[in-house]
């Protein structure tokens, strides 16, 4: 039972953390006081090591515009220090009213012009992280961080990311502690401060919650991973949610006992069915059951629309406290 409650507290406290971003009004991106920090981080940069050819986060290519040719910070000049900054305030800009190819678009010229330019690399990791793609996300962050490490706005990305997505607590803790340690006494300061204190209270429920895991069996659970045929990659809803369901045995059309939501999956997906996800209340989740899985674009794991993607068990039905119960989501829902 107290495994159970932590659940919910969990993903409460998780949500109240990613608040901070929610609805195009990021703390730090509009709230944050960062004084010198920022003003001397956001500099033209001479280097052009760890430059990206050809790929998503600059649009640039041997022999493009963001080609070496012509691109050392020193020889850039006044002009394209200006230029550097209109682009930025038009990626703002279009960033914060959600107009997110225009603010790709204007940051990828950014980028072409410097390359290494840590704002561009991080207003490019928020767009990736509002978006969904959170590996993305993580290696814009990172860019942006191996130009100027202590670059505060990439750091609160960065630690948000793993915090919200990838519920990475110690990699979030550690990041987000070195960005309380840059920030002046303040507002903003606290706010990160009150969610470090949520991510240790998480990491203290984790640390008893894997002691109760100990003593138990594996009954209780089901784990397995989830593929899509690649012949349905053209059908995929990118707002799709996944849901995971078992449903008794003895009663395969009645409601689901058991559902897992996973909100933009990226393929192979893995999960784990546990007694938290019990529907039903006062249900357990034991014995036999049928797997099944659904790409489901209305969000609601009791209906099956026409264009939905679905898959199931190949052996169901199966105990609980089975492993390896992988699925393939290779049908489209007609009816």
């Amino acid at each position: 039972m107290t495994a159970t409650k932590k659940a919910p507290e969990k993903e409460k406290a998780i949500r109240r953390g990613w608040r901070l971003a929610a609805g195009g009004a990021f703390l730090l991106l509009f709230g944050l006081t960062l004084g010198t920090l920022l003003s001397k981080s956001i500099r033209s940069r001479a280097s052009q090591q760890d430059n990206i050819t050809g790929d998503f986060l600059t649009g640039t290519g041997p022999g493009g515009i963001g080609s070496s040719s012509g691109m050392a910070g020193m020889e850039m000049g006044a002009s394209s220090s200006t230029n550097i900054s209109s682009l930025l305030t038009q990626g703002r800009d279009a960033f914060e009213r959600q107009q997110w190819s225009q603010a790709i678009e204007a940051l990828k010229k950014a980028l072409a012009m410097d390359p290494n330019h840590p704002e561009a690399h991080t207003y490019m990791g928020l767009i990736l992280a509002q978006t969904g793609h959170a590996d993305g996300a993580l290696m814009a962050f990172d860019r942006a961080l191996s130009s100027n490490p202590n670059f505060p706005l990439a750091l609160w990305g960065k630690g948000m990311v793993f915090y919200q997505t990838k519920q990475d607590l110690s990699g979030a803790r550690q990041t987000l502690e070195k960005l309380v340690s840059l920030l002046p006494p303040g507002d903003d300061r606290n706010e990160i401060q009150k969610t470090l204190t949520e991510i240790a209270q998480l990491l203290t429920g984790q640390t008893e919650g894997s002691k109760i895991a100990k003593t138990e069996t594996s009954q209780g659970q089901i784990r397995g991973t989830i593929f899509l045929d690649p012949n349905l990659r053209a059908k995929l809803d990118n707002n799709a949610i996944l849901f995971v369901v078992a449903r008794s045995a003895d009663s395969p059309a009645g409601p689901p006992l058991a559902v897992k939501r996973i909100q933009r999956p990226v393929f192979p997906v893995s999960y784990a069915l546990r007694q938290e996800n019990v529907m039903i209340a006062a249900a357990t989740l034991g014995g036999k059951v049928n797997v099944s899985a659904r790409l489901d674009r209305d969000g609601n794991p009791a209906t099956r629309e026409p264009g939905d993607l679905a898959g199931q068990y190949e052996k169901n039905p199966i105990e609980v406290g089975s492993k390896g119960v992988d699925i393939i989501i290779d049908q489209v829902i007609r009816q």
